[in-house]
């Protein structure tokens, strides 16, 4: 049995699983980026250990599972049908991205919060180990992590990855400007924006057991320092915007006037102010004619909602489904050209049934957690639209598990014990 931060235990293959779950959720190897893909060993060794999670927990298909499917297929049937073109791999991929979220949800059910809290503690602190000793002598680790890495970094030569082992990833060097900064810690994902939002979904999860507490909650320090250590702007807006919120939940609004001036000195630091120009000077000079096809090109997050909001107009209902081919940027020409924003791929792929569906869904989810465990449950919401800024995490099974559990996991009787 492994003991989970609120003394509680688990077995050691569900914590094992949850575990190799986060190393998906990392998306810094070819490996973990695999999930859904049929023809690969990474998707292989998801369905392999989800079977095995089953068989161990006597999981049950309920209703919820099998609506989530029929929903998703009537989608795809009618975005396939409106398109004239069917993208099987798109289909069987979130097939199998809510089946595990389903597994997980029914074998964590309300441990879920404090599983993922523990792992991401204990997967911060490895961080800032790591992160330390590579500040201090950076040739020593880089040289060792390139030597014993996990699997081959993803998107090639392109990749913002040049190294990871599992537990923490070395990425490459990105100038901006003349500007010279630490060396960002991206933990164990592919980038420090992803991996502080895991933090920020992390504090949540603690939050719903220490309600943002200092005292005696070494683990909140951790996961503060953490996310400081990833210079991240999406992480720090997210956070500062938990916090404006969870005033409120407590009608504590008050001090949100003590807020106001420490968000003004974090957005007075360089990496931030660096990153905020670089974001408005993409925006001001974005012209597509400009970019090359020696290599793949990357929007800025404006630029890439810009764009995005402009093919969701064209197709704002049912968005496009599975047909990436069918985009603005594909249908012209500009193949290595590619956007980030979460949001903006959302609204312009999956149209406005869809967002509005998920919209539903994680405020359902995080009703029921805020009814049945704390009212911190509500935070979900501000942490996941936060992240999704930046990131379209929101399709990864792990994330799904928290804006599906309202569906997923409304049968459970609250502290119900898993195996």
């Amino acid at each position: 049995m492994i003991k989970l931060l609120d003394n509680s235990k688990i077995t050691r293959f569900n914590y094992f699983y949850m575990m190799c779950m986060m190393v998906y959720l990392g998306y810094a190897t070819v490996f973990a980026r695999n999930m859904g893909d049929i023809t690969t060993w990474g998707n292989a060794f998801a369905i392999i250990i989800t079977a095995i999670l089953v068989f161990k927990n006597k999981i049950k298909f309920s209703s919820s599972y099998f609506a989530s499917i029929g929903v998703f297929f009537i989608y795809a049937t009618i975005t396939t049908i409106n398109n004239e073109i069917i993208n099987p791999m798109w289909i069987t991929k979130w097939i199998i991205w809510l089946t595990i979220s389903y597994c997980i949800c029914k074998t964590y059910k309300e441990k879920l919060f404090v599983v993922f809290e523990t792992l991401m503690y204990q997967l911060c602190i490895i961080s800032l180990i790591f992160w330390t000793l590579h500040i201090i002598m950076p040739s020593v680790i880089e040289g060792l992590i390139s030597t014993i890495q996990f699997s081959t970094p993803s998107g090639g030569e392109d990749s913002n990855v040049a190294g990871n082992i599992i537990f923490y990833t070395v990425g490459r060097v990105i100038d901006f400007n003349d500007f010279t900064y630490v060396q960002r810690n991206a933990g164990f994902a592919w980038e420090p924006g992803a991996f502080a939002s895991y933090i920020c979904l992390a504090i949540v999860c603690n939050s719903l057991r220490k309600d943002f507490s200092l005292k005696n909650n070494k683990v909140f320090i951790v996961f503060i320092i953490t996310l400081l250590s990833t210079q991240s702007t999406t992480g720090l807006v997210t956070f500062i915007a938990m916090l404006l919120v969870w005033l409120v939940i407590n009608r504590r609004g008050w001090y949100a006037f003590l807020i106001i001036p420490i968000a003004i000195y974090l957005f007075q630091l360089p990496f931030v102010q660096e990153k905020m120009l670089a974001e408005y000077h993409g925006l001001e000079v974005f012209d597509l004619s400009q970019t090359s096809n020696d290599g793949n090109y990357t929007l800025g997050r404006m630029s890439s909602l810009l764009l995005d909001w402009q093919e969701f107009q064209r197709h704002p209902i049912l968005g496009l489904g599975g047909w990436e081919g069918g985009t603005w940027l594909k249908q012209f020409g500009y193949d290595n050209v590619s956007t980030i924003s979460g949001i903006g791929e959302m609204i312009s792929m999956y149209g406005a049934i869809i967002t509005s569906l998920f919209l539903f869904l994680l405020i359902k989810s995080s009703h029921h957690i805020a009814k049945r465990i704390s009212k911190n449950g509500y935070l979900f919401i501000i942490t996941i639209i936060g992240m999704m800024v930046s990131y379209a995490l929101w399709k990864h099974p792990v994330y799904i598990c928290f804006w599906m559990y309202g569906i997923y996991c409304v049968e459970n009787k609250l502290n119900k014990k898993t195996r």
